[in-house]
């Protein structure tokens, strides 16, 4: 279920904030990428740093490979979860998630990402994926 909300009401925003070039369409999915990231982190356990608490899981994993290339979002878009005690749960998670070795040894570079994610940022990507974010959707 809140992998299926990570899909409909984060992801399409985050790519949204990217692929949009206006400065009104970016704040817009700013702020719907904020809305969700809430519901998300309001829904989470306690008992540990995990969505289920102690316990790993495909909520953690599917919203965690967006969120660990934030970075990129902030470099081309201003764009970072705010350090508000609001979101405080979120910095414990992400925090809790790129610490472990097994997803550290998943993630490409910083440079990579920022390459990647550069025509996208440009409104250039002709991808079915730009095509889709443009439009509001998800691929």
């Amino acid at each position: 279920m809140w992998a299926d909300h990570v899909n409909k009401k984060i992801i399409p925003h985050i790519f949204g904030m990217i692929v949009k070039q206006t400065c009104t369409e970016q704040e817009e999915s700013k702020q719907a990428a904020l809305d969700g990231i809430l519901a998300y982190i309001e829904a989470m356990r306690s008992g540990g740093p995990y969505f289920l608490g102690a316990d790993f899981s495909m909520a953690d994993i599917v919203l965690g490979t967006f969120a660990s290339i934030f970075f990129c979002m902030e470099h081309y878009r201003g764009f970072k979860v705010p350090d508000e005690p609001k979101f405080a749960r979120y910095h414990q998670w992400i925090k809790a998630i790129v610490a472990r070795k097994s997803w550290q040894t998943v993630l490409p570079s910083r440079e990579k990402v920022l390459e990647d994610w550069r025509p996208y940022a440009e409104g250039v990507a002709e991808t079915e994926l730009a095509k889709a974010a443009r439009q509001g959707k998800t691929p």
